[in-house]
């Protein structure tokens, strides 16, 4: 088996050209973008992912059964006027129970107290009196009054026998509906009543089985009804269930969720997102056909593309690198596309590379914003206990100037107490006397449970002051009582001394109170008469810390804006209140509400987009902080990389094409002074000559060149020489015409024909051919040409004409060439010639009738030995014979890489043997040139043809 090393070796650099021309630029284009790709889906999915987290935790928030019952409660008792107020509430009624199945036991009463027996569940005997006393003491007034409270206080023993044991009269007598807790049993266990003046309903609630899940099972349940086309569904799950309720995939998922807490999953098209509400409960979301962000339809169009045009490529360069088909493409053209190529494959890396670069470098700067907020926020935060320093500080000042100079309510008293109000926002401002008893207050209105603060707070300031007076008691009140339980101290008033003119924590039981200050008063007599004391709910302070401070923080970070907002959701508690975004952010607020946590976002509005930090504090207990900053100066440090690096880009393309223009310059400017040559050449134009333009490769081949073209110049004057030494035109002599013509394979060729008329009438025809052709042939050939003018004067036989021109060609040559020489003297009258060869091709003979026939003749060529006999021979040409003289370059050429032969060229002379010598050279030449294999001429071709005409014939 024979190997094409040639075919193998096109093979493999054409794989290599497909690999580096177009597969690693494939690869490297489609890694980039591939990243490019993921890192956008990736962030898609996360966001997808948070969007179902935070549907979670806005269900979450609503967890709490005892409010969600509360809710439903209250919504039973709404009056719709375009039905009946009853029949409204039965339709709602069955609704419940049918929704919570053993929940809900409920006492329904009409306008006058009376049961309604068909909404009314396990009536107990004695219970309609208490009901209906129940309902008349309510009826008509509001929740919270002073009346309702009186009311209900003097029927609680007999109301409470209805309610349970647990319940307490200051909540029951509030009047307000609400889902309160009054047995320690599961039956019966909470209570709630709502009261009009078309009816009341009181409702006891069972604490069923999985109490605490009942309202993310019922939300979820409606949800998923109303919602059933949204594709996303939502549900609580035990995961100690039967396995055959709960559907495979959500299983699989639960079950993952349970061994790694993972809490986000993706099965299919569809995603899952858990929270964990127990050891054994699980909150779900799911949501099928979710819109994210998918690259996989265009990474199949990237990829058929990339492999359609790889495929159209491998083609064309198989067909061009193997095939060896023709593909002009100029070289200036090659050279752009080549450091196009080298310059713009690092370059595309270098694009998609940046380009991903400057997309994280933007999430980087974006979170290095967020956490550079959220630390100025928690500082802010911080920073909140040192106000209770500096506010005691301006209070100390204040009180200092309170005296009882004039009176205790004097007006400079009154003035400086309004001020400090004004300034500190207090929640309560009171003086106690001696005896306990408030004298003063800036809140005149009292509840039960500020009149039950009020008493504890007059015991302490009694037992306070008796101490700072030095008068001691040795029984112990109440309120020391209370407060060494409470704190664990020995002798808890020494602390409270000790607290004096300082603002400190302070809680009691049914109040809100949390911040006290106390300050002692001094008589006329210089004994403590009065002690000074301001509460505050720790709201308040909160309030007067963000209203006094909040603006001035933002300060710290350029072009943010803080905002304080109500964790309860109240719109008036919004500092500051005039911010005009709000509206636009509700649902990030919502978001850090529910989530309770540190969060971060983003918003657009108009062209500008805005980080959200929401940060959830820990010393303001009562708001949650929210910045509000627009990412313009991080844009505008992104841009400005962008725009260095396309700059990059830019000028890396300049540089390439320039590099390429200047080499393709640089080298195709000597080459087209070189192609100009080349066609002086081919137009014979050897007096041309290329400029040298660089001490270099290019500038060494232009001076060869115009070496050569001094060469072919000499050449040409020896062409036109030696063309001198040929016959310009035919001859026709009496019954005779003769035509010759050589076509040489060089500029000076080796062949030799001469047709002379001798001075007895007779015809010389002879013809040559020297040994190779060129130069040195051609001057071989002009010496025999001057020995056959010489001896054509001195003797009139072919033998020994031959014999001088050989004598001289071995003297001279001294066989470094030989000759080939055909020589013969045609008598015109007597038709007789007289022939004699030297080592030379037959000439062929044509009769006017039969085969084809050879003049004989041998010898040996002259000049290849030193004797050499010649023997003439003589023939007498008939009419219409025609004698075909050649030099070997006719017959040697080659068809199919083989010689022609005698036979092929006897076979085409025959076609054309009735022509005249002059058509018939040119036919045979037009076909020889069709015939032979396509390339330069091997050798020097000779064709003479000599006719005897036959009278009266025309000849085409």
């Amino acid at each position: 088996m024979i190997v094409n090393l040639n075919l193998w070796a096109s093979r493999v650099r054409w794989l290599m050209v497909c690999l580096v021309f177009f597969a690693f630029p494939f690869y490297l284009i489609s890694w980039g973008l591939g990243n490019i790709w993921k890192n956008q889906e990736e962030r898609s999915l996360t966001k997808a992912f948070e969007k179902l987290d935070s549907f979670l935790l806005f269900f979450k928030s609503r967890e709490d059964t005892s409010l969600y019952i509360e809710k439903l409660l209250k919504k039973i008792s709404v009056m719709n006027p375009s039905s009946p107020f009853w029949k409204t509430i039965e339709k709602r009624i069955h609704s419940l129970k049918r929704r919570f199945p053993g929940m809900f036991i409920f006492y329904n009463v009409d306008e006058n107290g009376n049961i309604i027996k068909n909404l009314t569940d396990q009536l107990l005997p004695g219970t309609t009196g208490i009901l209906r006393s129940f309902f008349l003491a309510c009826k008509g007034l509001k929740p919270e009054s002073p009346e309702i409270q009186n009311a209900l206080k003097e029927i609680f023993p007999k109301i409470k026998q209805l309610i349970g044991e647990m319940a307490s009269p200051d909540d029951i007598c509030s009047g307000r509906p609400k889902v309160r807790e009054s047995s320690l049993e599961n039956e019966k266990r909470f209570f709630f009543y709502s009261i009009n003046y078309q009816g009341g309903i009181f409702t006891h609630l069972n604490q069923i089985p999985e109490w605490d899940y009942q309202a993310l099972k019922d939300q979820s349940a409606r949800f998923n009804y109303f919602h059933k086309n949204s594709g996303i569904k939502i549900g609580v799950t035990s995961i100690t269930e039967n396995r055959n309720k709960i559907p495979s995939d959500l299983f699989n998922v639960l079950r993952q969720h349970s061994r790694n807490n993972r809490p986000h999953f993706q099965i299919g098209d569809a995603l899952y997102s858990i929270m964990s509400l127990s050891a054994s409960h699980k909150f779900w979301v799911k949501q099928r056909n979710l819109k994210t962000i998918d690259f996989t339809n265009k990474r199949l169009i990237f990829i058929f593309l990339g492999t359609l045009v790889f495929s159209i490529f491998a083609f064309f360069s198989h067909r061009v690198i193997v095939q060896k088909e023709a593909l002009r493409i100029s070289i200036r053209n090659q050279l752009l596309l080549l450091f196009g190529f080298t310059g713009g494959i690092p370059l595309a890396v270098v694009i998609l590379a940046g380009w991903d670069y400057l997309n994280e470098k933007f999430e980087a700067k974006t979170r290095a914003a967020h956490e550079e907020i959220l630390n100025t926020l928690s500082s802010y935060d911080a920073k909140f206990p040192i106000t209770r320093v500096k506010t005691e500080s301006k209070i100390n000042f204040y009180t200092r100037k309170l005296s009882l100079k004039y009176g205790l309510l004097n007006k400079r008293n009154l003035k400086i107490l309004a001020k400090m109000h004004s300034e500190f926002l207090p929640t309560d401002m009171v003086i106690f006397g001696a005896d306990g008893k408030r004298e003063w207050a800036y809140d005149q209105r009292t509840t039960a449970k500020t009149a039950r603060s009020n008493k504890i707070i007059g015991q302490l300031t009694k037992s306070v002051l008796a101490r700072l007076n030095k008068k001691y008691e040795d029984k112990i009140s109440t309120a020391e009582i209370f407060l060494e339980t409470m704190s664990g101290a020995e002798n808890p008033i020494f602390l409270f001394i000790r607290k004096l003119d300082q603002i400190f924590d302070l809680a009691f039981a049914g109040t809100q109170r949390t911040w006290t200050y106390l300050h002692p008063i001094k008589g006329l007599t210089s004994q403590f008469t009065h002690l000074f004391g301001v509460f505050w709910r720790k709201a308040e302070m909160e309030e007067y810390y963000l209203r006094s401070t909040l603006l001035s923080a933002q300060r710290e970070i350029h072009g943010a804006r803080f905002m304080a907002i109500h964790r309860e959701g109240d719109p008036q508690k919004i500092f500051p209140f005039n911010l005009p975004l709000y509206n636009k952010i509700l649902g990030f607020i919502r978001e850090v509400s529910l989530k309770q946590n540190s969060i971060f976002s983003s918003i657009q509005i108009g062209s500008t987009k805005f980080l959200l930090t929401g940060l959830y504090p820990l010393e303001l207990s009562t708001y949650f902080l929210i910045s509000i900053c627009p990412d313009t100066q991080i844009r505008l440090e992104i841009n400005g990389y962008k725009q260095r690096l396309v700059a990059f880009c830019f000028i890396c393309v300049f540089m390439s094409f320039f590099l390429g223009f200047l080499l393709s310059k640089k080298m195709l400017i000597p080459i087209s002074e070189l192609s100009l040559g080349v066609q002086a050449i081919q137009d014979r134009k050897f007096r041309h000559r290329v400029p040298k333009l660089d001490d270099d490769e290019l500038g060494d081949l232009a001076d060869t060149f115009n070496i050569v073209m001094e060469g072919l110049s000499d050449m040409e004057i020896g062409r036109i020489v030696q063309e001198s030494l040929f016959p310009e035109k035919g001859l026709s002599i009496s019954d005779y015409e003769i035509y010759g013509k050589t076509r040489f394979a060089s500029q000076l060729g080796g062949d030799y024909f001469d047709v002379q008329s001798m001075s007895d009438g007779k015809i010389m025809i002879i013809i040559g051919d020297v040994s190779g052709h060129g130069v040195a042939a051609a001057l071989v050939m002009a010496m025999a040409k001057a020995i056959v003018e010489v001896e054509c004067d001195n003797t009139r036989k072919v033998d020994e004409i031959l014999s001088a021109i050989h004598k001289i060609l071995f003297k001279t040559l001294k066989r470094t060439r030989m000759m080939t020489c055909f020589i013969v003297i045609l008598d015109p009258e007597t038709h007789v010639m007289e022939f004699a060869n030297a080592g030379h091709n037959y000439p062929m003979v044509f009769h006017k009738k039969g085969e084809p026939t050879y003049l004989l003749s041998t010898a040996f060529p002259l000049g290849s030995k030193k004797k050499i006999e010649f023997n003439s021979q003589t023939m007498k040409l008939e009419p219409g014979e025609k004698i075909v003289f050649y030099t070997d370059g006719l017959i040697e050429a080659k068809h199919d890489k083989e010689m022609i032969g005698y036979e092929k060229t006897i076979e085409e002379i025959r076609k054309y043997i009735n022509c005249s010598p002059q058509a018939f050279y040119e036919k045979i030449i037009e076909w020889h040139n069709a015939y032979v294999d396509p390339g330069p001429q091997e050798d020097d071709i000779t064709l003479l043809i000599l006719e005897r005409k036959v009278l009266g014939e025309k000849k085409s």
